[in-house]
């Protein structure tokens, strides 16, 4: 028989068409929907945060806080764990970054990658990878505030002091007068003697025994913690053992240095630096110099300072700065997060950089979650440091203490995240 090739040529032409016009239909359709549903459930970053609140870390949901860190990871990574560093990757890899000639790595160690810098410094080189920071305690930022108060009352500017903020000559630390008199000014004096003649141990051990006899926020007081603190730091410095300053630790079989400074409470950043390493790669047998904790912060608000405990021993102090109309909370919370150069986000979604002008939080941010069950949510809380040093001992913050750079580098460079935090009256 014959076969109508014309006619079966059109037909399969125009069953071809239909196809074709079916299949875009259907590829749009689920294309719209994908859309839809991505627009629908994903979150916008950065979110706005309501004016007038607290700190918190620039890019991080503050309804969650994080979990430390990825062991040794880049700022942003998080894993279950107690505060750690992953194991470095063979060949330098993920981990704790080398540190810089004569310098410690000041990375989070439970985590944030970044460059090397000595703690007490100008803050060192960028850190690796995006790393977020937090908005500032004028800048009106947070999720929760305790107490907006006045602080937009007419003629205040953020960062600044307004005509409702307490007069400078008011807005300063209670010092109370010291009850030891003429025998706690005659212990005072020589310590300042062996400090002088750098006998560092001496003066740490003689502090720690005077300071539970003074009174707190006295002079002598004030006088006693700013030596232990700086004969500490040069003792730490110098790599000393002494006296159970610091420990002895030779690496066992699949140690990692994130599981070093994870099991002693301490962080990569000071066991690379103390023992001058230039990298994260340590190998059995290898001898290092710890200082383990754990380790605790207290803060008096109405004293402006910031105490740093090891084991229970007072290990160091520093002047701070609290927030404007009593805008910190007297509660307990944990440091859940530490950063390098943090980001400066303002409530109407301005962003700063670290180092530009109008990034008013410094070099470093802690960031913090509350501990327990507080009667009201606090939320973007931290301690930082500042673009005005002048602000510390100040009530200029919305809500975070601040500090001196060169001050909350020493706090970054030893406390891993997990630390508790006490902040009273």
């Amino acid at each position: 028989m014959k076969y109508d090739y014309l006619y079966e040529s059109g037909r399969a032409r125009g069953a071809s068409g239909a196809k074709r016009l079916r299949l875009a239909v259907i590829f749009l359709f689920v294309a719209a929907l994908t859309a839809f549903v991505i627009w629908k459930t994903i979150p916008a970053d950065p979110v706005p945060t309501p004016k007038g609140g607290p700190e918190r870390p620039a890019g991080v949901s503050p309804e969650a806080p994080k979990q430390d860190p990825v062991p040794g990871g880049k700022s942003g990574a998080v894993l279950p764990s107690s505060g750690g560093e992953t194991p470095p990757v063979p060949g330098g890899g993920q981990g704790e970054p080398p540190a810089q000639t004569a310098s410690p790595s000041t990375s989070a160690d439970p985590g944030a990658g970044a460059s090397a810098a000595i703690p007490g410094g100008n803050g060192g080189a960028s850190a690796v990878g995006p790393v977020s920071g937090a908005a500032d305690p004028a800048g009106g930022e947070g999720v929760s505030s305790a107490k907006s108060g006045p602080s937009q009352a007419p003629g205040y500017v953020k960062g600044r002091p307004g005509p409702q903020d307490t007069p400078p000559e008011k807005d300063k630390p209670l010092v109370p007068e010291e009850k030891q008199g003429a025998s706690a000014a005659e212990e005072l004096k020589k310590i300042e003697t062996a400090f002088a003649q750098k006998d560092f141990a001496l003066v740490s051990d003689s502090a720690q025994k005077l300071l539970p006899q003074l009174t707190p926020g006295s002079e002598p007081y004030r006088a006693a913690l700013r030596l232990l603190t700086e004969a500490n730091w040069a003792r730490l410095l110098a790599g000393d053992t002494s006296g159970g300053f610091a420990v002895k630790h030779i690496v066992g079989a699949g140690e990692y240095l994130g599981r070093v400074a994870r099991k002693n409470k301490t962080t990569v950043s000071a066991i690379m630096f103390v023992n001058k390493l230039k990298n994260t790669n340590i190998m059995v047998g290898q001898k290092l110099i710890l200082h383990p904790g754990p380790w605790k912060i207290t803060v008096s608000k109405k004293r402006r300072q910031l105490e740093l405990w090891r084991n229970g021993i007072i290990f160091m102090g520093f002047d701070v700065g609290i927030g404007r109309f009593d805008k910190t909370p007297s509660a307990a919370f944990t440091i859940v997060d530490r950063l390098k150069h943090p980001v400066y986000r303002t409530s109407d979604g301005r962003v700063f950089q670290h180092g530009e002008q109008g990034n008013e939080l410094g070099d470093y941010f802690l960031k913090l979650a509350a501990s327990g069950k507080p009667n009201r949510p606090l939320l973007g809380y931290g301690i930082h440091g500042t673009a005005d040093e002048s602000s510390v001992t100040r009530s200029l913050s919305n809500g975070c203490v601040r500090m001196r750079n060169a001050d909350v580098e020493k706090l970054y460079f030893l406390v891993p995240a997990g630390t508790p935090v006490e902040i009273g009256e």
